[in-house]
């Protein structure tokens, strides 16, 4: 989480970060008297926003605890920006994200905050339940006790709508038995959010 370069629309728009671990957050704040700060302090104030969220709760449209914003985007430029995949503020019923994303770019697997976060709290669950098993015996029945474990792990993460859905396999050949190896195999499904409302109106 970064502040964006610069103090206008066009510096924003000239980055060059392109990361699905990097979040560029513009502008900057502006305090009741008056002063301006840059955008690394709107970055810290995200920061704290996302850490008091869980993974899977997007930041599009949430309300970011801020005294001000030291330039207003409109309607143009902050289409431009979500294009440039900068983390925007705006002014809008109170001082709001306007759309949760990395630099990796729209369309990429990670482009989402969510979606990278979801992804890193399913590796860390994974590792944190297998850690257990180091030491025992490869065989048939610790196996099956390891992917009972996993299965609660990640239907876990399907009850709280961190994903959708998953495919869990875990297994080892002779070969990978006699070298202490298992092999653990997942598919998941991350949860996605409403980015935008899309109304077609017909009058007749």
């Amino acid at each position: 989480m970064i502040g964006a370069p610069g103090s206008r629309v066009a510096d924003f728009l000239g980055h060059s970060m392109a990361s699905d671990r990097v979040v560029l957050v513009a502008p900057g704040l502006r305090l009741a008297g008056g002063t301006v700060l840059p955008s690394a302090y709107s970055a810290a104030a995200v920061a704290g926003l996302i850490a008091s969220l869980p993974v899977q709760t997007s930041l599009t449209n949430k309300p970011v605890a801020i005294p001000g914003l030291a330039l207003n985007a409109n309607r143009g430029e902050q289409e431009q920006l979500i294009l440039r995949n900068v983390m925007t503020l705006v002014n809008k019923e109170g001082y709001r994200a306007l759309k949760s994303v990395t630099t990796a770019g729209l369309g990429t697997p990670f482009s989402n905050i969510s979606v990278r976060r979801i992804v890193d709290y399913a590796k860390y669950g994974v590792r944190s339940a297998a850690n257990s098993y180091l030491g025992r015996l490869n065989n048939v029945r610790v196996r099956a006790a390891l992917k009972a474990t996993l299965d609660a792990f990640l239907t876990r993460m399907v009850a709280d709508e961190a994903l959708t859905g998953y495919q869990l396999e875990v297994s080892a050949t002779r070969a990978q038995e006699i070298a202490g190896e298992v092999s653990v195999v997942m598919t998941l499904q991350p949860t996605f959010s409403i980015d935008y409302v899309r109304v077609t109106m017909i009058l007749r």
